[in-house]
């Protein structure tokens, strides 16, 4: 499935994600390619978020708030996986978030820095 989104990015130059449930959790993984030798990752993925979304944590609000898959009442936390690829390197980035106030006083939060502009 995500060998699909990596295919179709690849193809129009755009993102593309994929969401799934398994328990608990709402995994969604982002493919995100460039056909270059090489681009800055934190930088390049922070200005796309904030012209998309505001910023990538509007972008987690959004997925929290709509998600794209059926019967998400029963979620607990979103794990995001973000898969960067250009033409030299490939970069995974990883969020794990608890979908609701409370589920987050069990659970801890995992976010991008890079993405989110603090690194």
């Amino acid at each position: 499935m995500v060998a699909a989104k990596v295919i179709s990015s690849y193809e129009d130059g755009k993102p593309h994600s994929i969401g799934l449930a398994i328990d608990e959790v709402y995994y969604v993984v982002s493919v995100f390619t460039f056909k270059a030798k090489s681009v800055q990752y934190g930088k390049t993925m922070h200005e796309w978020y904030e012209r998309e979304f505001g910023g990538y944590l509007g972008y987690l609000e959004k997925l929290i708030s709509n998600p794209p898959i059926s019967n998400t009442p029963y979620l607990k936390t979103l794990c995001h996986i973000i898969y960067f690829i250009t033409l030299n390197e490939s970069l995974v980035d990883l969020c794990i978030t608890p979908t609701s106030k409370e589920n987050a006083a069990n659970q801890g939060v995992i976010l991008p820095t890079d993405i989110l502009g603090l690194k």
